[in-house]
């Protein structure tokens, strides 16, 4: 039958079977071993992953129905190959609708993630590292932001980002 539909019937009673259910899916679905899948209600609530693979775990990662209702990507690029930036792909495809908090990392390069901000309207915590361009953010929803290794010349964008709701702003 049906995996996910399994894991969903299967949620209504944890233990080991669904853990197990929900650990095949993961191994039969993604590629990248160190990609972290936390379940809720018998679909992917957060994924957290350190990756070097990252256009493929990109992908991965919008193409699996389980992670229809994601509600935290915490999506971390190991990646020192500019041909690995999985940021065109998020802008090409979206995130899901559901999708409420982002940390998005890159570690050996300083990324774009202006193109990004038409994906993220409903984003209420986004944390980003290292940008190239901060540019100016339009993130009407976001309660949170935090940039780290963020360069003082963005702050003058950063002053007229609209951000209407914002609780908490953390630059470092």
């Amino acid at each position: 039958g049906d995996p996910l539909g399994s894991i969903m019937a299967l949620a209504r009673e944890p233990g080991e079977r669904l853990q197990t259910a929900q650990r095949e899916y993961e191994l039969r679905h993604f590629s990248d071993p160190d990609l972290r899948a936390f379940w809720k209600n018998g679909v992917i609530d957060v994924v957290r992953v350190q990756t070097k693979h990252a256009r493929r775990t990109a992908n991965e990662i919008l193409d699996r129905p389980a992670t229809r209702f994601l509600s935290v990507l915490e999506f971390e690029n190991e990646s020192e190959d500019p041909a690995e930036d999985p940021i065109p792909i998020f802008v090409d495809r979206g995130f899901p609708d559901s999708l409420r908090e982002l940390k998005f990392w890159a570690r050996h390069r300083a990324p774009d993630y202006r193109p990004l901000y038409p994906r993220l309207a409903r984003i209420e915590r986004l944390d980003l590292f290292r940008p190239a361009h901060l540019g100016i953010p339009d993130l009407p929803a976001a309660r949170s932001l935090r940039v780290v290794a963020f360069d003082k010349a963005q702050l003058v964008s950063l002053a007229h980002a609209n951000l209407p709701r914002l609780e908490s702003l953390c630059l470092a």
